[in-house]
């Protein structure tokens, strides 16, 4: 979805301190379920013309984040957090003792995601990986279906130059199919998607541990389902930690990281 122009034809201005991008309202449904086959494959599409634009050669894509498989951030946060969050504090709330109790009780899972991480990141700061322009978020939520059915991808603020795999995190059976037609059925390199989910898992139980621990500007009912919320995701039902699991299992069993048929991707698995 294109933002609308200002009077002098730029896609911002500023505001104050602010810089204001306007875009269309669309009265259109955003939800996790709803997308037909048909409209997954037109995102697919839609993602392959994203991938296929060209970097100017001047150096406009400066300002761009790059993707640096840089994990200081989060091994530092969870290395503080569990140094002044997992031992008892008389002032911690029911939510907190909540989140660390639950966070006691996967804390061999969380480590394992992080070590994970890290051999992962290392491997690839060793490769040349080709970089494109990726959206960085694309999950349901940020897909619009406008009243004739056709999607619009929104919320382009995670914007970054990344290998094309850091779109693929979200894909699940059975649309992940509909959407590689679309993309013209691109090669996976396993490596750096298995990283990708990986991060996902880290960046979710880091963002959900904040809420719950650090910021003080939530009602306790909604810190108690955040912390619900974190003890589910690296549960049997975590649907992010059994796909970075998985694709884990199935990377270590390739002798390429280019395989013909993904795992969970597919039919005939998990979701």
């Amino acid at each position: 979805m294109a933002p609308v122009s200002t009077l002098s034809g730029a896609l911002w201005t500023k505001l104050g301190n602010w810089t204001v991008i306007l875009y269309p309202w669309i009265n259109g449904e955003s939800s996790l379920t709803g997308m037909t086959n048909a409209q997954w494959k037109e995102v697919g599409s839609i993602f392959r013309r994203i991938h296929q634009v060209g970097l100017p050669a001047s150096g406009g894509s400066s300002s761009l984040r790059k993707e640096r498989f840089d994990l200081t951030e989060y091994t530092q946060w969870i290395r503080t957090f569990e140094a002044q969050h997992l031992q008892e504090h008389n002032s911690a709330s029911a939510s907190q003792r909540a989140l660390r109790s639950s966070w006691k009780m996967h804390q061999p899972t969380i480590h394992t995601a992080v070590t994970t991480l890290e051999k992962l990141a290392e491997m690839l700061r060793s490769r040349t990986l080709p970089f494109v322009i990726c959206h960085a978020d694309l999950h349901a939520r940020n897909l619009i279906r406008d009243p004739s059915g056709h999607v619009l991808v929104i919320d382009w603020d995670e914007v970054m130059l990344a290998p094309k795999e850091r779109d693929f995190i979200f894909l699940r059976k059975p649309h992940a199919e509909a959407f590689f037609q679309g993309y013209a059925n691109a090669e996976i390199d396993w490596s750096l998607l298995t990283y990708y989910l990986w991060e996902r898992v880290v960046q979710d139980l880091i963002y959900l541990a904040h809420n719950v621990c650090v910021r003080d500007d939530w009602a306790e009912e909604t810190r108690a389902q955040v912390a619900q919320t974190f003890h589910e995701s690296l549960g049997p039902e975590g649907s992010n930690l059994r796909a970075a699991s998985e694709a884990s299992a199935y990377l270590a069993s390739l002798s390429s990281p280019f395989p013909l048929q993904p795992p969970f991707l597919s039919r005939g698995g998990g979701d």
